[in-house]
């Protein structure tokens, strides 16, 4: 059984709880999502405002836990933003994938070309 905290005590800018996704909770939302995208609950690029409460229900019936629609919503934009950084960066010259341990890989030199163009970037120590 996977070992996880569903929630953090600590509070957020807003006051709220932050809710903390496992892999398991995440990947059960994604399950959930696709099935209401194939109920039409999804128009364009975006779920209908019900798909996320439904998901979210179903979250918390799952795993035990307070899960909101918002709380569904906003961990999707976020592994949209985590996909579209791996897109990216897949699409790089001497960058692979592993799909045994689905993880990106490359040489050293491009490893240390891609952490200068992020220093340069971002300006900041990585």
């Amino acid at each position: 059984m996977e070992n996880f905290q569903s929630q953090d005590t600590s509070s957020s800018k807003k006051g709220n709880n932050n809710f903390r996704w496992s892999m398991s909770m995440s990947r059960f939302m994604q399950k959930s999502l696709v099935e209401q995208a194939a109920n039409g609950m999804k128009v364009d690029k975006s779920f209908k405002r019900s798909a996320f409460v439904a998901t979210a229900r179903a979250v918390s019936e799952k795993f035990k836990v307070t899960c909101s629609d918002s709380n569904v919503e906003n961990h999707l934009r976020t592994l949209k933003t985590k996909y579209a950084a791996i897109k990216k960066l897949k699409g790089m010259s001497g960058v692979g994938w592993n799909d045994d341990a689905k993880m990106i890989t490359m040489d050293e030199d491009t490893f240390n070309e891609y952490i200068a163009i992020l220093k340069s970037t971002f300006e900041c120590d990585v």
